[in-house]
């Protein structure tokens, strides 16, 4: 009930003037004409003096009454300078705006206000208030997981994509690599490289395709004997007294292709040959230009054929799944989410820091008076707009009401003194009268 009553208060639209001194203009009206009978009717000092001031009275009661309607209205139909403030209504608003910012609210005013106000010593004791400590952390909780509820995951992890893919192909790979092959290089003994490649030649003369490669080979090599009339002759008589086989001559090499490779792994001079020619290889390969760009080249075709937005996006979404508080919990669990608890210590650390630490404060306050400042110097320069545009939504009849519940009571002892100051007028003119 308190509520509604304030409400309807400060609503000026329901508004009713004051009637006080439209009565008393009625009552001295009708005293008037009394007085008027009684004048012409019984004649004599009391009933003249009574009728001058009377009469004095209404005179100022209704002159003061035309004023005051005059400033909303047109008393009495009269249009001559009357209904002021509808009139001049554009007037008024842009010059009520600047009244507001220019001599009411100024910059200087406005500043010298924040400067008497300290932030921090406020929001320290707002905390010890009541429970204003829990609802402060109830709220950044609750603004937080309303932000990272919102977040667009697959624009935050195409973007994070994006951002580690450049740092990736920033990274000198090529030099990182040359680096550990000239150390590499310089290492004796060093057979890791050596027994993987001899590992991979093991597995690879193994297959197929090398028997293949070999018979391939002879058989390249015996057409191109049999190219001329003397080499088919020497071929035909090969192959005539069993000397050539070609079936044969390729188990041989592919066997011995075997054995080469086996022997790869025993601490043999076939072994130091091949490790030579590998170190020798790679020196070659190293001092390369081409080696350069297959490294730069490689590195980049890895890095934009990774596909990551997708599995970033799940991250993201799983960590702030795992951080934020279960739908339809209380804002008090008796296991708080890990959002909930870094809020919390982060918001405990802070409070106690401001206590204990004066630089921090004074950093702090200084902060939020600049702030504080500049959102004044804004709101400041904003006022003169926005009252001239509210106060231009208002209909005439708004606006005298805005007025007038603002000033009633006054408006109300004006026409009551100009009846108050009429009759003395009328008193003294009718002793002067009377003396004279």
């Amino acid at each position: 009930m308190a509520e509604e009553k304030i409400i309807n208060e400060a609503d000026w639209r329901y508004f009713v003037p004051s009637q006080k001194a439209n009565y008393v203009l009625a009552g001295l009206s009708l005293g008037f004409l009394a007085s008027l009978y009684f004048k012409v009717t019984h004649p004599n000092i009391i009933t003249n003096g009574t009728y001058y001031v009377l009469e004095a009275a209404l005179v100022g009661g209704i002159a003061d009454y035309f004023a005051v309607e005059a400033l909303f209205r047109k008393p009495f139909g009269i249009s001559y300078h009357t209904a002021l403030i509808p009139h001049y209504r554009d007037k008024l608003t842009v010059g009520c705006g600047d009244m507001v910012a220019s001599e009411f609210l100024t910059k200087r005013k406005l500043l010298a206000e924040r400067n008497g106000y300290n932030f921090v010593d406020q929001l320290l004791a707002y905390l010890e208030q009541n429970d204003n400590r829990n609802k402060a952390k109830s709220i950044i909780l609750d603004a937080v997981e309303n932000y990272l509820k919102n977040i667009d995951t697959l624009a935050m992890a195409t973007e994070l994509e994006t951002h580690i893919k450049r740092e990736l192909l920033d990274v000198d790979c090529y030099g990182k690599l040359d680096e550990y092959l000239s150390k590499y290089l310089k290492i004796e003994n060093n057979n890791i490289i050596y027994d993987y490649l001899i590992d991979k030649c093991d597995a690879y003369v193994h297959t197929p395709s090398v028997y293949n490669y070999i018979r391939k080979k002879i058989d390249d090599k015996i057409a191109e004997e049999e190219s001329s009339f003397l080499g088919k002759m020497k071929i035909m008589m090969a192959r005539a007294t069993g000397i050539l086989n070609e079936e044969d001559l390729t188990n041989k090499l592919y066997n011995e292709a075997l054995i080469t490779v086996a022997g790869l792994h025993d601490n043999t001079y076939l072994r130091s040959w091949f490790i030579e020619r590998v170190r020798k290889a790679l020196e070659v390969f190293h001092e390369s230009p081409d080696w350069h760009a297959s490294i730069l080249h490689l590195q980049t075709d890895l890095i934009n054929n990774v596909e990551l937005k997708f599995v970033l996006e799940k991250l993201i979404k799983n960590s702030i799944q795992a951080s934020i508080r279960p739908v339809g919990s209380a804002t008090e669990l008796a296991h708080p989410s890990i959002l909930a608890q870094i809020i919390n210590n982060a918001f405990d650390s802070l409070e106690a820091e401001l206590r204990s630490k004066s630089e921090l404060r004074e950093n702090l306050e200084a902060y939020l008076k600049h702030l504080s400042g500049l959102a004044l110097l804004t709101a400041q320069g904003m006022l003169s707009p926005i009252i001239s545009k509210v106060m231009d939504k208002l209909t005439d009849d708004d606006l005298n009401k805005l007025i007038q519940s603002k000033v009633d009571e006054d408006l109300t002892f004006i026409r009551l003194n100009g009846s108050i100051v009429g009759g003395i007028i009328g008193l003294f003119i009718f002793l002067l009268k009377t003396l004279l």
